[in-house]
């Protein structure tokens, strides 16, 4: 029985030592430089947002603030995490434990400034906000989430902001 709880223990050792590399290289990858036209571009949404929809004046607050303080990170194809090797994520954030850095997959830096502000503010939202992921936009069963769900989903609030304020919306 010990021989097969220290191997128990070894499994679980290297898991933990595996996840830990790959976290430790995701925050290896460089905090991009300023991108001005996607902070114009995020701010004018948000800005939109106070006015059309002053309800949530809040939110689009503490929105624009994790926009204008948040950290970047371009994440290379080398450094994705083995976790996502189905599902490739634009963007992801360690809300749980970490408030200021987003990381960002090699295809955002192909988006427009507006698509760009929206992945932003999206994950703005969890880190802001504390929203989930319920559903995305372009899920069948976005349409199916009830009010409570939508009100915590990260992409109604990107739903409303297009509906509101226009622009592209990947």
């Amino acid at each position: 029985m010990k021989c097969l709880e220290y191997l128990i223990l070894l499994l679980l050792l290297a898991e933990f030592s595996f996840v830990g590399i790959q976290i430790g290289l995701l925050y290896s990858s460089p905090i991009s430089t300023q991108d001005p036209y996607m902070k114009a571009a995020a701010h004018n949404l948000l800005d939109c947002g106070r006015s059309k929809i002053p309800e949530k004046r809040i939110a689009w607050n503490l929105l624009d603030t994790c926009v204008e303080e948040s950290n970047i990170r371009t994440v290379n194809a080398g450094k994705m995490p083995f976790i996502f090797r189905k599902n490739r994520p634009v963007a992801w954030v360690f809300k749980n434990f970490d408030k200021k850095n987003m990381f960002m997959a090699p295809q955002y830096t192909k988006f427009g400034p507006v698509e760009r502000a929206y992945v932003v503010i999206h994950e703005c939202t969890h880190l802001a906000l504390n929203s989930l992921d319920y559903a995305y936009h372009w899920q069948s069963h976005y349409n199916n989430l009830t009010k409570d769900e939508h009100a915590n989903n990260a992409d109604s609030f990107l739903v409303e902001l297009f509906e509101h304020c226009g622009q592209n919306f990947t």
